[in-house]
Formats: C-alpha cells, sequence, structure tokens
C-alpha cells in the first residue's frame, strides 16, 4: 500500500513539475525512480509468475 501511495506522489510530482515548467533535480530523481521501478518490474517478472497464485 505505502509503496502504491509512494509512486502516485512521485507520479503527480512528475506531472506537477512539467506543467509548470520547473525542470529541476527533483524531477529527474522520479524520472529515475520510474526507470528504477520498471526495470525491476521486467527483470523479476519470470520470479513472480512462479510464486503468484493462478
Amino acid at each position: 500500500m505505502m509503496h502504491a501511495i509512494f509512486f502516485n506522489i512521485v507520479i503527480a510530482y512528475m506531472l506537477y513539475a512539467v506543467i509548470v515548467n520547473k525542470l529541476d533535480t527533483w524531477l529527474w530523481i522520479c524520472y529515475g525512480l520510474v526507470l528504477t521501478e520498471g526495470l525491476v518490474l521486467l527483470i523479476f517478472k519470470p520470479t513472480s509468475r512462479t510464486y503468484a497464485a493462478g
């Protein structure tokens, strides 16, 4: 649950920063977090299929 809330805040900040043209270090950190999350999901997809029910 906390993970979902955190990433909603990250995405909301990214949207805000782009709308108000606030291209700062925090925006790039958010880009990095989203990219890292995507890579982790891709890397561990086979593992999650092994342990997922259904």
